[in-house]
């Protein structure tokens, strides 16, 4: 009877031992889930920081080579927008190489058949006053676009703008075969606009986390070993006339990235620069 009465005792917890032992339990399992919330934490900035450190170089590494590529640097898109490729995505309203806000780094370069980096591309003429199959065809203008890196909603955007027939049939001339061809670049909108006719493809957003116009610095200088950048080229109180004068007498831009962005409630942020010069 008594060893039965033992066994009764001994059977659950008592007030006192749930009182300890209760608050060591939750303690634990605080413990842990504060350490997988931390581990979960350091690997989602780890893998946000390795993002941004590759979108931001990505992006410089773009920058540089369309540069690479260009004829030179623009105060203002060199031709009538067609909307929806405006600075508001709906009108013609022109992107602007510097404002109050912001800056944008506008290029003008060359269509072409191909690639720009292929071997086998060749330039892209207009189709007048020489047709295609006139041996005079590369005397015509060349078709320009213009490649337009700009801020908005945060990030860094590129657009490739193009004149507004550039898909027509027959617009454009191959200099070396003497035939029509189709030209390789598309024009490009905001993602929000649905691909159609004249713009085949979406802008290219290459860098979140750019709050302000000092997270996409545009630096403008006379030659490549020059130390002062140019006080004209990327001031915005100056007309566009100076600015784009000042601009044909330089060869060489300097661009820096920063970018910051919180992740898992951690802030992270990336910065790089660049200098690039225009081809000889």
């Amino acid at each position: 009877m008594r060893q039965n009465n033992l066994m009764q005792k001994n059977k659950g917890f008592t007030v006192v031992e749930i009182l300890i032992v209760v608050p060591i339990v939750i303690l634990v399992i605080g413990v842990f889930i504060t350490a997988i919330v931390n581990m979960t934490g350091e690997v989602m900035a780890s893998r946000g920081a390795n993002t941004l450190i590759y979108n931001v170089h990505d992006a410089l590494n773009r920058i540089e080579q369309d540069v690479k590529l260009s004829s030179g640097y623009l105060a203002t898109n060199s031709f009538t927008l067609t909307a929806p490729q405006g600075t508001d995505d709906s009108t013609n309203a022109p992107f602007i190489n510097a404002t109050s806000q912001s800056s944008s780094l506008i290029l003008s370069t060359v269509a072409t058949t191909n690639n720009p980096l292929s071997s086998s591309r060749n330039i892209v003429y207009k189709n007048a006053p020489y047709a295609c199959s006139n041996a005079q065809v590369d005397q015509n203008e060349p078709v320009i676009l213009n490649l337009v890196y700009f801020l908005k909603n945060g990030a860094l955007w590129r657009r490739v703008i193009m004149p507004a027939n550039y898909y027509s049939a027959g617009y454009g001339c191959d200099s070396i075969t003497k035939a029509s061809t189709t030209i390789w670049q598309q024009a490009t909108c905001d993602p929000s606009i649905p691909v159609g006719t004249f713009c085949k493809a979406s802008d290219t957003k290459l860098v979140d986390g750019i709050t302000n116009a000092t997270g996409f610095k545009i630096s403008y200088y006379v030659n490549p070993d020059s130390t002062t950048a140019d006080e004209i080229a990327n001031n915005y109180n100056k007309t566009a006339t100076d600015r784009q004068t000042s601009l044909l007498a330089t060869t060489t831009v300097g661009i820096t990235i920063n970018a910051t962005k919180t992740i898992a409630g951690r802030e992270i942020s990336q910065s790089g620069t660049i200098r690039a010069t225009l081809p000889k």
